[in-house]
């Protein structure tokens, strides 16, 4: 199985969570007890640690699925995007 992440695609994710949310950078930097250019870096594409992945959906109360872009839906796992 193989399952390509596009980092780019989660970088915007995080920047439309973001200011859904009204949140700025340094926001979800405390947060996720980063730095800003860290979150910069991600939401730019840099694929970032599974812990940050799973800081950064906590934060915003969505799925690490639905952050990757393997669901769309941001409230639960895996559902069809995946190919077995």
């Amino acid at each position: 199985m193989k399952n390509n992440i596009d980092w780019e695609s989660v970088g915007k994710r995080i920047v439309s969570l973001r200011a859904i949310n009204n949140m700025s950078r340094e926001d979800l930097a405390s947060k996720i007890g980063s730095s800003v250019s860290t979150v910069f870096r991600i939401e730019s594409g840099l694929p970032p640690t599974s812990q940050y992945l799973i800081l950064i959906a906590s934060a915003f109360k969505v799925s690490v699925e639905y952050l990757t872009g393997l669901s769309d839906d941001p409230r639960s796992g895996i559902k069809t995007k995946l190919s077995l």
